[in-house]
Formats: structure tokens, sequence, C-alpha cells
């Protein structure tokens, strides 16, 4: 009975920002900016761990989907956020802020890509 409560809370609070339902402020800073850090920090602790098992490969793939997900899930929770909020000019802030990170995100994986740095 607990796990289903957790599951539901936890479903709840992905559909929440998912469908633009949750305030501004909470998409940006809670899930954009806090959020970023502990998905950076796991990654870093995992491909740790993965080098120190020998699975650098393995560890990478996982983590390029585990980071996309996140930011895919992010980036659209922000965007359609935006307007959630009382004064609609940081709403555009938002979005002019996603799509910088955007590009700046694309610019990065194509570097990453055209190295062959992922592991190294």
């Amino acid at each position: 009975m607990e796990k289903n409560k957790l599951i539901d809370k936890l479903e709840n609070f992905i559909l929440n920002y998912w469908s633009g339902k949750e305030k501004l402020w909470k998409a940006f800073w809670l899930i954009g900016i806090v959020g970023r850090i502990f998905v950076a920090f796991f990654i870093v602790i995992f491909s740790l761990i993965g080098k120190s098992i020998g699975l650098t490969w393995s560890v990478a793939i996982l983590s390029v989907l585990f980071v996309l997900i996140y930011i895919i899930w992010a980036f659209v929770s922000i965007w359609r956020c935006a307007f959630n909020t009382q004064n609609n000019n940081w709403g555009y802030v938002a979005r002019i802020f996603i799509s910088m990170d955007l590009f700046v995100g694309i610019y990065q994986a194509i570097n990453v890509l055209k190295n062959n740095s992922l592991t190294n």
C-alpha cells in the first residue's frame, strides 16, 4: 500500500511539471537548476564506479540516456510552466534561457561526438 502512494506521488510530481501545472519558480529553480546539479553529481559518481569496474562505455551510454531523459523533461516542464507567474516577462526570460541552453547543449554534444571523448 505504501509503495502505491509513493508511486502515485512521484507520478503526479512528474506529470504536474510536464503538463505545466506548477509555478515557474519551482520548475526553473528546483527542476532546472537544483535538479541538474543532482543529476550531474549522480553521473560523476556513476562514472567513477563504472571506470573502477571497467564498464566505461556501458556507463557512458546509460549516463547519456539518463541525462537526455531528464533534460527533455526539465526543458519541457520549464517551457510549459513559463507563464505560471505574476509577471509574464519572467516566462519569456525562462523560455529564452531554455532555448539558449538547448543550443549550447547541442553544440557541446556535437563537439563531444566529433572528438569522440565521451569516456576520456
